[in-house]
């Protein structure tokens, strides 16, 4: 999915469109946008991260949550996985 996005166009325009509604759909609820954010973080994906920042911007979009917390605050919060032994998240 993330290589069609990246090489489609006709995939690109759908990417665009549901990003634009998602948009449309978070204005309609009357709450302040502080920051853009997407589930697993797919928001980093550059295609998607490319179509948010130029739509979000005629939203008011001025933030997106980069996922880059210190491991001390990782280590707290998955206490299990920091004591059995090394993972793929420590820096």
């Amino acid at each position: 999915m993330g290589v069609d996005m990246f090489l489609r166009p006709k995939v690109r325009r759908q990417l665009a469109a549901e990003i634009a509604a998602q948009f449309e759909a978070f204005r309609a609820s009357g709450l302040r946008l502080d920051h853009v954010n997407a589930h697993k973080h797919f928001h980093l994906h550059p295609t998607v991260a490319g179509q948010i920042i130029e739509i979000g911007r005629r939203f008011g979009m001025s933030a997106a949550r980069v996922p880059m917390e210190p491991v001390s605050v990782l280590h707290r919060i998955e206490r299990a996985l920091a004591l059995s032994g090394p993972c793929s998240w420590r820096l």
